[in-house]
């Protein structure tokens, strides 16, 4: 007994599994279908601790409007948006109160709405200052000034593709045209903000971009960052904490279930644990709190969908030989392999080295159990990306 100890104790010391925060590749988790029909080019946005997605395209245009709680993972169907049914809107939330407009109900409208969910009440507000439109870009940002609203870019049905940007202020209902976006006139690009700056990514002009731009409120101008890793149009984006975060899409014809995160401090890009559903462009995403939500849009398949998963950035730290981490288990053998066990069919292994490079895919094959060979990776710290058909986790593997 004593010399099997002294052996487990052995294999503790040569390989180490362990996560952490700062390596952590995040993690998805299927919470309830979104509740309403199939669609796609929906609108989201979060108020507070409650999420909300209404408007788009399935079977026909959709005018219905849903408010998701993530304590309870209930979708509650309330008040029908007040404008036309239609696609390709935009929608933020400025403050407790949640604002809709532009978009194409059988023609381009400009048309702007704001709900609020303590009366579940939509009132109309003043139209947006700039041409009809559909495909636009939104978001809000907290400014010196107090929290505001824009939306520019977009199609018209005057110039084709533009680049005007207004910014909209609640307190007074009227619009202001700001500075141009910096990049080129463009539709169907991703969007997230961080404090008092707004970010812009990706798009098409006629053909797909990848440039990323910052709005600084503060001085009225765009800056030009880091390009996004590949170029796309009508990917998701949204913010959680100081790190923005874009994924899906459609790039080069193919749809995509890739997810980055973009670090303002350092002007880099990160890429996280992939999208656990169907690839897919035209979905939606927002955030609540410290987590992530993307849903619906247009899949791989061809299909409109309901699906809604949550991301969260930050994995629970492992630091036990053997640990279950909600349905996947893995268990330490030694420094040249190591088993997951998973209570639903495993689809897929990836493991990273910390300057983010793959260097190992493993198909599961839809088994239960796979041992995972490392024989022939070199001694350093690497992260291993485990994906099942209902989950995805993330783990530091330390090889000695």
């Amino acid at each position: 007994m004593k010399k099997k100890n002294m052996l487990v104790a052995g294999l503790i010391i040569c390989f180490q599994i362990v996560i952490t925060n700062s390596f952590s590749q995040g993690t998805w988790t299927p919470k309830s279908d979104f509740g309403g029909a199939s669609r796609h080019m929906a609108v989201g946005f979060s108020i507070g601790s409650k999420g909300y997605i209404g408007t788009g395209s399935g079977v026909s245009n959709e005018k219905d409007f849903w408010e998701f709680d993530p304590t309870t993972n209930v979708w509650t169907q309330k008040a029908d948006f007040g404008g036309t049914a239609r696609y390709c809107a935009v929608g933020f939330s400025i403050g407790t109160k949640g604002y809709i407009g532009t978009g194409w109900d059988g023609a381009m409208t400009k048309d702007f709405w704001e709900f609020d969910p303590t009366t579940n009440v939509w009132t109309q507000k003043a139209d947006f200052g700039g041409t009809a439109r559909w495909g636009a870009a939104g978001f809000s940002l907290m400014t010196t000034n107090g929290n505001k609203g824009y939306i520019g870019m977009g199609t018209d049905a005057i110039v084709g593709y533009t680049k005007d940007y207004w910014e909209y202020n609640p307190d007074t209902d009227t619009w202001t045209q700001i500075a141009d976006f910096g990049g080129t006139p463009r539709y169907g690009s991703g969007c997230f903000s961080i404090g008092s700056n707004g970010y812009v990514c990706a798009g098409f002009d006629g053909t797909s971009k990848q440039d990323l731009w910052m709005y600084e409120a503060t001085s009225n101008q765009w800056i030009q960052k880091s390009n996004f890793v590949n170029s796309r149009f009508f990917p998701v984006g949204f913010a959680i904490g100081t790190k923005g975060y874009v994924g899906t899409g459609s790039y080069s014809g193919v749809y995509q279930k890739d997810l980055w995160e973009y670090d303002p401090s350092t002007d880099t890009w990160t890429q996280k644990s992939d999208f656990s559903g169907t690839e897919r462009w035209m979905a939606l995403g927002f955030s609540i709190g410290t987590k992530g939500y993307i849903g619906t849009g247009f899949d791989q398949n061809l299909a409109d969908t309901t699906d809604f998963w949550e991301y969260n950035p930050i994995v629970t730290d492992l630091s036990e030989s053997t640990k279950d981490i909600g349905t996947i288990v893995i268990l330490q053998l030694t420094n040249s392999h190591f088993i997951i066990n998973s209570k639903y069919n495993l689809e897929e292994i990836t493991i990273f080295d910390l300057s983010n490079k793959q260097v190992m895919k493993i198909d599961a094959q839809q088994e239960k159990s796979i041992n995972v060979n490392i024989d022939q990776l070199r001694k350093g710290i690497y992260i291993i990306h485990v994906k099942s058909e209902l989950m995805a986790k993330s783990f530091k593997v330390v090889k000695f």
